[in-house]
């Protein structure tokens, strides 16, 4: 097994971070108002689903997957502090 880049190992490093935003907004949604809320849920579900990638799409083109991840994670940051 080739060893891992240090774009794949950012890209990982990404989707963890964006699993976790993700996992943090959904229990912070629920001190929310219910519109606040909704919108809070459906930027989590989006960020936990760029960060839904395989070890295969990793490898072919891991710079993409991290600007894909931290997009969703930033979108998602900027909703629970509106």
């Amino acid at each position: 097994m080739a060893k891992t880049s240090k774009a794949e190992r950012k890209a990982q490093s990404a989707i963890e971070d964006a699993t976790a935003a993700a996992k943090q907004a959904k229990r912070a949604a629920k001190e929310l108002p219910p519109k606040s809320a909704r919108r809070v849920r459906e930027l989590a579900a989006d960020t936990r689903d760029a960060a839904d990638v395989s070890a295969k799409a990793i490898r072919r083109n891991p710079q993409k997957i991290t600007r894909r991840v931290e997009r969703a994670a930033a979108r998602l940051v900027a909703a629970t502090r509106a």
